[in-house]
């Protein structure tokens, strides 16, 4: 589990004080990307995406499934009965519902992209390891280079680069520092892009009509809150669904809804 630094400790103490609670090893999101003390203006949303990519160097399994807060599992989820084809299954919808995050992921990749007008599905997914360290790999030597996106983009990376230069920083790395000046993007929209892109997406993922989780039993604004259910958390279809956090549900009866399924 990453958390924000602020609450490292008290999460910690929680989770210790769980009587046959999880097995979790808590980290500060420091200690997966040291950047975020520099690049301190880099809303939430980023530093999330960042730290989604940086886990693929630190778990040990082939896949790795991505969960925020957010995301509630609504029966038992069992990874590898997930992958059992031997791929990850990724949701695709043939809509550009975010052309800003594409186009991002065409600037980062320095290509066009092979695929024009669908989006990819989001948290929670599940990511190669190995894709994921390509990927990384491929934003690596774009940054050292020295391979800017043209336009602003551009400005942006060379005066991060020179911001994480004069730092005298030596834990930041390259690729973390190009993905902290390079917004708009998405960590999804990038990792299956250059998955498309590079034609090695087969290898590892098929691609679905449908998401791990159900968007329409999911609340995504405070609009939605009116015309849901929480009986729809006990209905058959995909293992999880988003109770977004920026919906304004009340915690305790975030609580009430979901602490049968605990």
């Amino acid at each position: 589990m990453v958390v924000p630094q602020p609450e490292l400790s008290e999460l910690q103490q929680q989770l210790r004080a769980m009587p046959g609670g999880p097995e979790l090893q808590v980290l500060s999101e420091l200690a997966l990307v040291p950047e975020l003390a520099l690049f301190t203006r880099l809303s939430g949303w980023y530093r999330q995406q960042l730290i989604k990519l940086e886990a693929a160097r630190r778990v040990q399994s082939a896949f790795y499934l991505t969960l925020d807060a957010d995301v509630v599992a609504t029966r038992p989820v069992d990874l590898e009965a997930l992958c059992a084809r031997g791929t990850a299954p990724c949701g695709v919808v043939r809509e550009d519902l975010h052309p800003r995050w594409y186009r991002g992921a065409e600037a980062l990749i320095g290509a066009r992209l092979p695929r024009q007008g669908i989006s990819h599905t989001v948290t929670p997914t599940i990511l190669h390891r190995e894709a994921a360290e390509a990927l990384i790999a491929h934003l690596e030597r774009r940054w050292a280079e020295r391979r800017f996106s043209p336009g602003l983009r551009g400005i942006k990376q060379r005066a991060g680069r020179s911001y994480a230069w004069l730092s005298r920083r030596s834990d930041l790395q390259g690729w973390r520092v190009l993905l902290c000046c390079s917004r708009p993007w998405s960590e999804y929209s990038l990792y299956y892009s250059f998955l498309e892109w590079s034609g090695s997406f087969e290898r590892y993922h098929h691609e679905t009509a449908e998401a791990l989780y159900t968007a329409e039993r999911s609340v995504w604004h405070p609009q939605d809150l009116a015309r849901w259910n929480p009986k729809w958390l006990e209905a058959e279809g995909p293992p999880f669904v988003v109770l977004q956090s920026t919906a304004g549900i009340p915690l305790e009866q975030l609580r009430a809804w979901v602490e049968p399924f605990v």
